[in-house]
């Protein structure tokens, strides 16, 4: 009953959005557990102890209350995992009013930027964009896609008037769990990789 009038409640019919349940794995568990509650309670009143309820019947509902959370719980944090591995953002209220098609486009042009950074380290991909010594070499077919993954990363029409700092934040994951594997990845080529940026950074400066 509960389940029915919380997927009810939720009104889908202004927005044009399809209702859908977003952990079905926490689902699953919720709505087991909300049959064999009543199961455990028709059990209780009408053959275990007819009319009342005993202390041990007490402990063991509490018992499996406590159960309910843990596995609701444990089915939640396995999908947040599986959303941190997959590169998917944890909080899909961000998304509120997108396409799912621009949604799935910006994620692919960002998942292309940090490969490229992983391969050829920060400082060549954000100098694609603002000029460079590390990007000057490059053919300029790789430049534009860059630069055109970057406009999708970051929703904008055109490039100018992006900074240094957007373009660096293009680059960092989704949440942190991503965040800590992107840089043990990168552990090896980090330094150098950030002294080459931090040059690019002080030539914009001079340059404005």
């Amino acid at each position: 009953m509960i389940t029915a009038v919380s997927i009810y409640a939720v009104d889908g019919g202004e927005t044009g959005k399809t209702k859908k349940i977003d952990d079905v794995g926490v689902f699953i568990v919720t709505s087991l557990f909300s049959v064999w509650a009543y199961i455990w309670m028709f059990l209780v009143l009408t053959v275990f102890s007819p009319g009342y309820v005993t202390a041990a019947e007490a402990w063991i509902t509490l018992i499996f209350t406590l159960l309910l959370i843990v596995m609701a719980y444990s089915c939640d944090l396995c999908r947040q995992r599986a959303k941190a591995k997959a590169g998917v953002a944890e909080s899909d209220d961000e998304n509120d009013g997108e396409d799912e098609t621009e949604i799935l486009q910006q994620k692919i042009a960002k998942s292309y930027l940090r490969t490229e950074a992983k391969k050829k380290g920060e400082s060549f991909v954000i100098e694609c964009v603002t000029g460079g010594p590390h990007a000057n070499a490059a053919p300029m077919l790789i430049k534009e896609d860059i630069k055109e993954n970057f406009k999708k990363t970051l929703k904008v029409d055109t490039l100018e008037g992006v900074d240094i700092g957007m373009l660096l934040a293009a680059l960092q994951a989704d949440n942190p769990i991503e965040r800590i594997a992107f840089r043990q990845e990168n552990s090896k080529s980090t330094k150098a990789s950030r002294r080459n940026l931090n040059k690019v950074i002080t030539q914009e400066m001079q340059t404005n």
